[in-house]
């Protein structure tokens, strides 16, 4: 989603989307990338197009969420996904939630059958 101006950021709440994840990106002048993570994507779809807010085509991703936040718990689930031979494309991560942590994974269609094998989700 590509906002030109911060009224963009009230669609969220107009629309009652909760979103799980979200990354923004400053893109020029008053311009901002969004990629939305919402539990419930009709919500944000119709939420969006009430807006006049145009979306991109999904993209795949997958959010994995631990509670053991030992310090070399991400990177376990980067090392699983090398050993499955699954390419990450990129990643966000966050640690430390009152012993969890949450990772948002960016990976290629056709790998997510073999993404949950990997990691027995």
């Amino acid at each position: 989603m590509l906002c030109r101006d911060s009224n963009c950021y009230q669609f969220f709440t107009d629309a009652g989307v909760n979103l799980l994840a979200f990354k923004a990106v400053p893109t020029g002048s008053n311009r901002t990338c969004f990629s939305l993570f919402p539990d419930d994507s009709s919500k944000m779809i119709d939420g969006a197009k009430q807006a006049g807010l145009s979306l991109d085509d999904p993209r795949k991703a997958l959010i994995v969420k631990g509670y053991d936040d030992q310090a070399d718990e991400c990177a376990n689930v980067h090392e699983m996904l090398a050993r499955a031979d699954i390419k990450v494309y990129e990643s966000s991560g966050i640690a430390n939630i009152k012993g969890s942590y949450g990772v948002v994974l960016y990976i290629d269609n056709k790998d997510i059958e073999k993404v949950r094998m990997a990691l027995d989700i």
